[in-house]
């Protein structure tokens, strides 16, 4: 029988309760809490974690950590369409062994008088000229018994073909799982947290996984541009991008909480207008995936 309590994102009681991973268990986290309800996890699955684990740095980087998905398939972050130098488009893809290749994308050339058309398609796609003559017969209002297909293949084969490709990169929406992982962080250490309204206003967006209430969320400096930003480098070793760290502090009579994946992202998002304890560093979580662990150490255990 599961568990019924307060969720800390609807914010209802009496509620299923569920096992949430604070950082998502794609990107090899290992910090679960059990204070989030099925439905509430569910949609943050969908509707949060999602705007991270497909942005593609994230994905570059679980390419190059092998860290499996839920699918247990590892992102190629290279997997899409691109143009060869000579014009043609093409598509990269993956078989099931992770080797890659190439494939062209079928295309039609029609004539000047618009009465003969020349149809490109891979080798490996020769099997679907006949559909693609009908599609155009079709379109062109051609009736098919006064066409004629002239068979004359062509293989071109290209030694080390150059692929240029483009891939959006979010600039924005990501933040939304930055600061679902601060949130639950927060709420799960800091008691009392549950009632500040910074709090209130941060489950709701949450709640609602509306990207266009990130005006709402204190958010400090860059999460891209700080990537590389080094975090207690007296006492870390942030050379070591197996792992993600978490941290809070209190600052000026604020609380703060910094969240960095790999060595991609390195956000500060404000949590609090009051202070929670002594200024400083209250609590570190690292998330080391390598290890399968995340372990937690307050100013005094980090020293040591």
């Amino acid at each position: 029988m599961c568990k019924k309590g307060f969720c800390i994102i609807c914010r209802k009681d009496e509620q299923e309760m569920s096992d949430e991973h604070v950082i998502p268990e794609a990107i090899g986290g290992y910090y679960h809490i059990y204070s989030v309800c099925k439905t509430c996890n569910s949609r943050l699955g969908d509707h949060i974690d999602k705007l991270l684990l497909n942005h593609w740095f994230i994905k570059a980087s679980r390419y190059e950590k092998g860290l499996k998905g839920y699918s247990g398939k590892i992102p190629n972050p290279l997997i899409g369409e691109g143009t060869l130098s000579t014009g043609e488009k093409v598509r990269v893809e993956q078989d099931d062994d992770g080797k890659m290749s190439i494939r062209l994308i079928p295309s039609k050339i029609a004539s000047s008088d618009g009465r003969s058309f020349k149809i490109q398609v891979d080798a490996k796609d020769e099997n679907t000229i006949p559909q693609i003559q009908t599609k155009i017969l079709k379109r062109n209002n051609i009736d098919p018994s006064m066409s004629q297909l002239v068979s004359e293949r062509q293989v071109v084969n290209i030694d080390h073909p150059e692929v240029k490709m483009q891939f959006p990169i979010d600039l924005e929406e990501y933040i939304l799982g930055l600061l679902k992982i601060a949130y639950e962080f927060t709420v799960d250490k800091i008691e009392g947290y549950i009632d500040d309204p910074i709090a209130i206003r941060y489950a709701s967006i949450l709640h609602d996984g509306d990207v266009n209430r990130l005006s709402e969320v204190y958010i400090e400096g860059d999460a891209i541009a700080n990537g590389g930003l080094k975090i207690l480098d007296s006492i870390i070793d942030n050379s070591n991008t197996n792992r993600h760290i978490l941290l809070l502090l209190n600052l000026e009579g604020k609380l703060y909480c910094i969240v960095k994946l790999f060595d991609k992202f390195c956000q500060i998002i404000k949590m609090s207008d009051c202070n929670y304890g002594e200024d400083g560093m209250v609590l570190i979580a690292i998330n080391d995936f390598l290890k399968k662990e995340c372990r937690f150490y307050n100013p005094i255990d980090l020293i040591k």
